[in-house]
């Protein structure tokens, strides 16, 4: 997951079935792994998850390869909970670059670096 989950973390997963932009959830791979990932879209054909640090989404994922939604994260054997403001971040970080640009315009100087 990069930016929200750094290895070696673990996860503490629940079972869900209704997965919302933003969250983080852990589902089943193509290969038969796990993968923990953001939703960042729903798709005709399933939904679509990105890792934080990923330039691409993965592969549509089927709704019955969800495994459930991450609700804590361990790591050096500190906890912290997943919470609302972690959807947010996540649900601003699919358009950062937009949200990025929107900042800049209203501060009233030009974004730097932004394309």
């Amino acid at each position: 997951m990069g930016r929200a989950i750094v290895p070696p973390a673990q996860v503490l997963v629940v079972p869900g079935d209704r997965p919302r932009p933003g969250e983080i959830w852990a589902f089943c791979g193509r290969d038969a792994e796990v993968v923990v990932h953001r939703l960042r879209a729903r798709h005709p054909d399933g939904l679509l998850f990105q890792g934080d640090a990923m330039r691409l989404p993965d592969a549509v994922v089927a709704p019955d390869c969800l495994i459930g939604r991450v609700i804590r994260i361990r790591r050096d054997g500190a906890t912290r909970t997943v919470g609302m403001f972690d959807r947010w971040w996540g649900v601003a970080a699919v358009s950062g670059r937009r949200l990025r640009r929107r900042i800049h315009r209203l501060r009233g100087r030009p974004p730097s670096g932004i394309g």
